[in-house]
């Protein structure tokens, strides 16, 4: 990663080339990716929830999160003292943000305000708070807008917290019926495993070891 390059012009370089990417990949992400998805039957489902053939939404959202976090690291760190490097540090807060909430998943949230907490103990906490505020806003308002042309209706993403905090959000026992749905499918033929999705869902059951189990047994 980052911290592993050993001098302050590879370092420089490392940033904008990894900034190019994640800036790259969220772009055509947001471009591109659809709250559809397709079942394994072939119906499709409207889920609300931003992704692409390749990612799902969880790692649409860590996608958002990781330019997020690089954006504000270049800005609080002085990579981006030209007005050009400024904007595109702003832009790249913004396209982050704008990705995180609407791939409205959980995880990657909760990632991302761990590394903001971190980063308040090691680092002055006014810098990384101003980049946290200007980035969250200025997404907030790109997110409205897109609410507006997209199949997205709402900010998902607030209400999934909103329902995880006071116990009422359906995805969790969901959830639990997946991870049961699943366990018997690899209990059905543990050595060769079963299918790549849960059935009942029709999803794959958001636990990666047994999910492992589920598709591929034992062997």
């Amino acid at each position: 990663g980052l911290m592993g390059v050993s001098t302050a012009d590879a370092l420089r370089k490392a940033f904008y080339l990894s900034l190019a990417v994640l800036g790259t990949a969220t772009a055509l992400t947001l471009a591109f990716g659809s709250g559809f998805v397709i079942r394994f039957d072939g119906t499709e489902v409207n889920v609300g929830r931003l992704a692409t053939e390749s990612l799902n939404p969880i790692s649409a959202g860590h996608l958002g999160a990781s330019l997020f976090i690089l954006s504000g690291w270049g800005l609080i760190h002085g990579y981006s003292r030209s007005n050009l490097s400024r904007a595109i540090g702003v832009s790249g807060l913004a396209g982050g943000a704008a990705l995180l909430i609407s791939a409205a998943s959980r995880g990657p949230v909760a990632a991302l305000a761990c590394v903001l907490l971190v980063s308040m103990v090691g680092l002055r906490f006014h810098n990384v708070l101003k980049v946290t505020f200007m980035g969250i806003l200025v997404a907030v308002v790109l997110a409205m807008l897109l609410t507006s042309v997209t199949q997205f209706d709402e900010l998902s993403v607030i209400n999934r917290l909103m329902a995880t905090a006071s116990g009422e959000d359906m995805a969790v026992s969901a959830r639990q019926q997946s991870f049961a749905g699943a366990w018997n499918q690899f209990l059905s033929n543990p050595l060769l495993g079963d299918f790549l999705e849960e059935r009942d869902s029709g999803f794959y059951p958001h636990n990666l070891p047994l999910e492992a189990f589920m598709a591929t047994g034992l062997i």
